[in-house]
Parts: C-alpha cells; sequence; structure tokens
C-alpha cells in the first residue's frame, strides 16, 4: 500500500453520479508508483534492495524512484520526501472510523482496506460498504476496498453484485487473490474479464503482485513471458481504461508492488543444504518488473480509451 500526492478535494456523495462517465481521458490524469512497506519488509538475504535500518530501507525506497510507501511511518516518509498511503483491516462497521481517523491524522493521502470475513450477508456487506463510503467522505480520505479473499470481495460474482448495489464503492484491485481462488485461466478469460466491468469502472488503486493457477504470488524472474503474465497484463489495463474514462475528482491511479515475505507465507521458499529456509527470487527486483509492465499498461490504457 502506498501515500501519494494530494489530487485535490474527495468528491461528496452528491458528487457520484458523474464517477462512470464515459467522457474522453482527461490530459491530466497520472500513474503514480508507490511501494507497500510489506514489500521491503525483511528482505532475503540474497537481495538487491535495502537491507539494516528502517532509514536506510525509506531512503532506497525514494531513492529508486517511488513516490510513496502504502503502510509507512509517517515520520519516515516526510523524512525522505515519500508521500504516506493507509492500509489495513476493517472487520466490522465497529472498526471503520478508527481506521478512517488514524490514516487521516497520519496525513495519508487515501487508504485501502480488506472489508469483513467473507461470511456476511448481502445486507451486512452493503451496511459496512455505506459505512466505508460515508466515513471516507465525512473525513476527506478516499478509502478504496481491496479484492481480497476471506472478506466482502473474495469472489468476483460477489464484488460484482456489490458494485451493483453500491455504484459509489471504488475498489483497490489486487487481482492475485481472485486468480488463484477463481482459477480464472479455467474457462473463457475475456467473457470473465467483459462481466467484470463494472468492477473495473471503480478501481481507482492497484496492489501489483502476479500469482499462478495454484499460488497467489509468484517470482517470474525477469521472464515476461511467463504464462501469467498476459492475464495480469489484462486486468491491470482494463482496470487503467477504467480509471481513465472516469470523472470521479481524483487524478492519481496509485499502483504499489505487494510482494510479501514469509511472514504471512506469500514468498515461496525452499530448504538450502544446511536446513534453512530461503525466498526464491527477490522481492526488491521483482517489484521494479512489476512496475515496469504497469506502465506499458497505462500507455495501453491511454490509447485505447482515446
Amino acid at each position: 500500500m502506498d501515500r501519494g500526492k494530494s489530487t485535490g478535494p474527495w468528491p461528496g456523495r452528491q458528487a457520484w453520479s458523474h464517477l462512470l462517465s464515459s467522457e474522453a481521458p482527461l490530459p491530466h490524469k497520472h500513474l503514480r508508483i508507490g511501494m507497500t512497506y510489506g514489500t521491503v519488509k525483511d528482505l532475503p538475504a540474497h537481495t538487491s534492495g535495502p537491507r539494516g535500518t528502517l532509514d536506510a530501507i525509506y531512503a532506497a525506497t525514494s531513492a529508486a524512484g517511488y513516490e510513496a510507501m502504502q503502510g509507512g511511518d509517517p515520520e519516515l516518509c516526510r523524512a525522505h520526501g515519500l508521500a504516506l498511503l493507509g492500509c489495513g483491516v476493517v472487520p466490522g462497521l465497529a472498526d471503520v472510523e478508527p481506521f478512517v481517523a488514524q490514516w487521516k491524522q497520519h496525513g495519508a493521502l487515501s487508504a485501502t482496506c480488506i472489508a469483513g470475513y467473507g461470511f456476511e450477508s448481502d445486507a451486512e456487506i452493503d451496511a459496512l460498504a455505506a459505512k466505508i463510503l460515508d466515513l471516507s467522505n465525512d473525513y476527506d480520505l478516499p478509502v478504496y476496498v481491496e479484492t481480497h479473499r476471506a472478506s466482502v470481495t473474495q469472489d468476483a460474482w460477489r464484488t460484482i453484485q456489490l458494485a451493483r448495489r453500491v455504484p459509489h464503492i471504488r475498489f483497490n484491485g489486487d487481482f492475485s487473490h481472485w486468480f488463484t481462488g477463481q482459477e480464472m485461466p479455467y474457462g473463457d478469460f475475456d467473457k470473465r474479464l467483459h462481466r467484470l466491468a463494472a468492477v473495473f469502472e471503480r478501481v481507482r488503486f492497484l496492489h501489483g503482485r502476479i500469482g499462478s493457477r495454484c499460488c497467489m504470488q509468484v517470482d517470474i524472474g525477469e521472464n515476461l513471458e511467463h504464462e501469467s503474465v498476459k492475464y495480469f497484463r489484462a486486468f491491470w489495463t482494463r482496470a487503467m481504461q477504467g480509471f481513465l474514462s472516469a470523472v470521479d475528482g481524483g487524478d492519481d491511479l496509485w499502483f504499489c508492488p505487494e510482494l510479501l515475505g514469509t511472514e504471512y507465507r506469500y514468498a515461496q521458499v525452499y530448504l538450502t543444504a544446511d536446513g534453512r529456509t530461503e525466498e526464491f527470487g527477490d522481492r526488491w527486483t521483482q517489484a521494479s518488473l512489476l512496475v515496469r509492465i504497469a506502465k506499458e499498461c497505462f500507455q495501453e490504457a491511454v490509447h485505447g480509451t482515446s
């Protein structure tokens, strides 16, 4: 998750009717590149990225050209010229305001959240979504609901229906959860992209991660021909087209690599000869590759939406 440069006032509830405008892309809309703190946390020994003190990690992230740190330390972000973006979990109604208030107090430009547990009824989902929207407006802080397993957006169909019932909702697209959880290559992928239009139109933030049919986070090395890349290019390009075609008071779409380590069992590991657990690949260099792909997708989206 990341934090970025202010993009103007967050639209009030009355302004939402213009969000899905089909007008041509606005020339001032931009792709912004941030880093999630989880990506640079506890990098493996063989990494080419920063290790050591937090100050060194933030300095290296800024020097590499990233504009924001999502889920980072507000003071370190300020010290190293990084914008702040919020992130977290809001399991229920009582958790929403503390979440929004905390990130607003820290000076975040926006925040992404994992909402609920995935066992909610439609009425409970709608109530939680409405609470997030209301407090996002009250605190003037854009909050994007993440497409994530074990949450109210745990599957594509449920999320499409949520977008139809609560059209003002906006998403952080982490499509690895659906790609693996619903084995997206199994079937007519193009038809599924078409059916996801209601979601793509509402994406205002993207988490960069590539998965496979059975693993939610894979390291593709430098292999742009990896079998999963074409699918994620399609996800990201469609979401970027949705952003470019909308008028919603936000001029920036943040793309933040989120490549988590072993703490939550995201990074794949192997046993070394001496019995140590080691990560495959290098999350730091992999993040750079995902950024490269995202920039290519954005250019394609610009030309495809013009």
